[in-house]
């Protein structure tokens, strides 16, 4: 079982021993990677969501979907 309350001490620890091994623009990469992965992710889950909800299929979702192609 999980313990969500030790995920904000984990990742911060997970950055120190990054920050010990690479240097400064290894340091940026990783971060603007990380970044871009979590929105992405968080983009994922939301479609995902979206996708799987009972909201009632109409006109209005189907130009909205258009839009995106």
């Amino acid at each position: 079982m999980h313990n969500s309350d030790t995920f904000p001490a984990m990742t911060g620890a997970f950055a120190a021993a990054i920050a010990q091994t690479h240097t400064e623009k290894e340091i940026a990469l990783l971060s603007a990677f990380f970044s871009q992965l979590s929105v992405s992710l968080a983009l994922i889950l939301t479609a995902r969501n979206f996708e799987s909800s009972n909201l009632p299929q109409d006109n209005t979702s189907n130009q909205a979907s258009n839009l995106l192609l």
